[in-house]
């Protein structure tokens, strides 16, 4: 019976990573093994629909003590870029706007955890939300995190989010 349901769960998975895109979150930890170092250690992924959207705020309105708000969040961004292809942890080639057969945009965040937190990477397509991953970030000072999505032209936004707070944010275009 159990296993039946982890069978279920790892489908339903699969099949949720193959619709909406993928999230990864990794970071080289002192306590993996040498064998297992490349290894990505895949978060929760939450494909956006209208019921979805409303449940979820995503406020980019100015604060009125901006920099007070950020101190206070559990993560400092340190990088967060545009790509076209992730290898070995690292953007390969970081990108300011895309061509439609780059097939997918990545969104890659290294990050300075001073705490376990969560970052949601939020795409919006044409200014309404597309797409939006969870990623849970662990006590780290070079946290690494992506998500990607498959493109399609026009104008986009990739942000990630804490707490409510756009934290990084970046505009691209995909053309023909």
């Amino acid at each position: 019976m159990k296993s039946q349901f982890f069978r279920k769960l790892v489908v339903l998975f699969i099949f949720m990573v193959g619709v909406s895109g993928k999230l990864y979150a990794c970071d080289e930890c002192p306590h993996k093994s040498e064998n297992n170092s490349d290894a990505q250690s895949v978060s929760e992924v939450i494909p956006t629909d209208q019921a979805l959207a409303s449940k979820a705020e995503v406020t980019s309105e100015p604060l009125q003590d901006k920099e007070q708000a950020v101190a206070t969040l559990p993560v400092e961004v340190v990088e967060f870029v545009l790509t076209n292809k992730v290898e070995g942890r690292e953007p390969q080639k970081i990108l300011e706007n895309f061509q439609h057969r780059d097939g997918k945009a990545y969104a890659f965040a290294r990050l300075n955890a001073k705490e376990h937190a969560q970052v949601t990477f939020v795409w919006l397509y044409e200014g309404k939300e597309h797409a939006r991953f969870t990623s849970n970030v662990q006590t780290s000072k070079r946290w690494r995190t992506f998500s990607s999505v498959q493109l399609k032209p026009g104008k986009w936004t990739a942000q990630l989010v804490s707490k409510g707070q756009v934290i990084a944010e970046r505009d691209f275009v995909v053309s023909e």
